[in-house]
């Protein structure tokens, strides 16, 4: 256990006081693929619902993700669809524990009534491609966020873990951008090129968030956001959500991640190998076959370092200093490939975050902003009250 501060009295009376979302968890893919209970303490993955009550975890940003093997299978709108319809199951299975929240009010009230929230967004548009009528039926099932790309350039938009297709964005990812504004849902700029990352803001009429990504200048990686970008995202009246999955805060767990990989003959394996920016834990995940067990648990089979709590505040507070800590909010990207910072493994070790920043010096009304404050501020703002 690291030298955390642990949270005294007064701390967590803000926490429980405060509403707390992470902006991007993938946990149902772990449902669907392991099996996991998603409802009852379960300590092989980061969240379930009990230990979400336990940890003051109010509401999730439900990650519906295609991957590249659904893509090469040609099965992205069947894996959409199975992993959208088990975020509502769980809500309709569960209605005295968690329900879905379309809006930041749906969100208060839930929280009024002693249940968790679940917001569903929508990593990529792998699954949607040309069909832009989709978006109106993803829209109509609750969907409230939606990223251009993820780890494979597609017909809308360039990854920034891919060959570019577009230079950024195609017309087609012009035409769904300014769907997406009409429908109100949020764009999340996770993920996509540089280049398409200034385009969506030059196209969106409406705020734009990231919702799982770090700083480039505390850790070079293109997944994460330069202080131009984290600029550019404020003055659109949007926020930066932190993440530390290790892969994109830790140059430490990056280098080692990295020389781990390259030791991995992909093509021997059955797969091209990925563009110049494919993340180094996509290979090791591609080397582990069908085994989703072994796919999902990797990163810790593995023995890599990890982040630190201080690295996730250190992040947080670069951003903070450069835009404001009303422009900042946390999105873990938990929940499929596990991870364990230590001292914050499951999502009941939450407090100790909000230690962490009072121990920082960020204000009590700042410490309730980041943890959810302002995610609700834009959700009023993009999707309506």
């Amino acid at each position: 256990m690291p030298d955390l501060q642990q949270p005294t009295a007064s701390t967590m009376a803000l926490h429980h006081g405060a509403i707390i979302i992470d902006t991007h968890v993938d946990t149902i893919q772990r449902a669907v693929d392991l099996g996991h209970d998603l409802v009852h303490a379960n300590p092989s993955g980061f969240m379930d619902l009990e230990r979400m009550k336990i940890g003051n975890m109010t509401a999730a940003f439900f990650a519906v993700c295609v991957d590249y093997n659904n893509i090469r299978r040609g099965t992205g709108r069947q894996r959409q669809d199975t992993l959208l319809h088990a975020v509502l199951e769980l809500c309709r299975n569960n209605p005295d524990k968690i329900g879905l929240a379309k809006t930041a009010a749906d969100v208060r009230r839930l929280a009024s009534e002693g249940k968790l929230a679940a917001i569903l967004s929508v990593e990529g548009a792998q699954a949607i491609e040309e069909r832009l009528d989709l978006l109106q039926e993803l829209s109509d099932h609750g969907v409230r966020s939606i990223a251009p790309a993820h780890f494979t350039s597609n017909g809308w938009a360039d990854s920034s873990a891919d060959q570019p297709r577009h230079k950024g964005l195609s017309a087609l990812g012009r035409q769904a951008i300014k769907e997406i504004n009409r429908l109100g849902m949020i764009l999340d700029v996770s993920h996509i090129s540089d280049q398409g990352f200034w385009q969506v803001l030059e196209t969106s009429t409406a705020p734009v968030f990231a919702s799982h990504s770090s700083v480039r200048a505390l850790h070079d990686h293109p997944r994460n956001l330069t202080d131009d970008m984290i600029k550019a995202i404020a003055q659109k009246d949007g926020i930066v959500g932190i993440t530390w999955f290790p892969e994109y805060c830790s140059t430490a767990h990056q280098q080692a991640l990295e020389e781990k990989a390259r030791s991995i003959d992909l093509k021997a394996l059955g797969f091209e190998p990925g563009g110049p920016g494919m993340p180094a834990i996509a290979t090791l995940m591609r080397s582990c076959g069908a085994d989703m067990h072994a796919k999902y648990n990797v990163m810790m089979t593995e023995g890599l370092p990890m982040p630190t709590v201080d690295t996730i505040v250190e992040h947080i507070a670069y951003v903070a200093n450069l835009i404001g800590a009303d422009r900042v909010c946390l999105g873990s990207d938990h929940g499929a490939v596990r991870f364990d910072i230590p001292g914050f493994e499951d999502c009941t070790k939450w407090p100790v975050v909000t230690q962490a920043l009072k121990d920082h010096g960020f204000s009590d009304a700042d410490v309730r902003n980041i943890l959810g404050g302002n995610v609700l501020r834009l959700m009023e703002r993009v999707v309506g009250p």
